[in-house]
């Protein structure tokens, strides 16, 4: 049996994404915008970094959407969409992962810690 080689066109994919995303599935919608983007290193100049952004902020993933939202930036910083996604979602925050001990120099490496042990 042979097997054919699907091709898909990015207009195609674009609109089911943007169906998914209509439906609140937007993890599906997420699956199919990292396949349009792999491979191209521009990301079509920010647009699929915003369309991630986009839906992992609304999956409340809010430290992958900033990372898309920075991405966007990257590849065109003088879009507005792109800064506004950004100033809308802030810094990327790993406070809540940090042990409060770490803001201290009780975890550092002995080679580091200013207090030799």
């Amino acid at each position: 049996m042979t097997q054919t080689a699907k091709i898909l066109h990015f207009d195609i994919l674009e609109s089911v994404a943007m169906e998914y995303r209509l439906e609140d599935k937007f993890q599906e919608a997420i699956e199919i915008y990292l396949f349009l983007a792999s491979g191209d290193s521009s990301l079509d100049a920010g647009y699929l970094a915003v369309q991630l952004a986009q839906c992992y902020e609304q999956l409340g993933r809010l430290n992958e959407a900033r990372y898309w939202g920075g991405r966007a930036v990257e590849e065109n910083p003088t879009v507005s969409d792109r800064i506004e996604i950004n100033a809308h979602l802030g810094p990327v925050d790993v406070d809540h992962l940090i042990p409060a001990k770490a803001y201290t120099t009780e975890m550092l490496p002995s080679w580091q810690n200013p207090k030799g042990k």
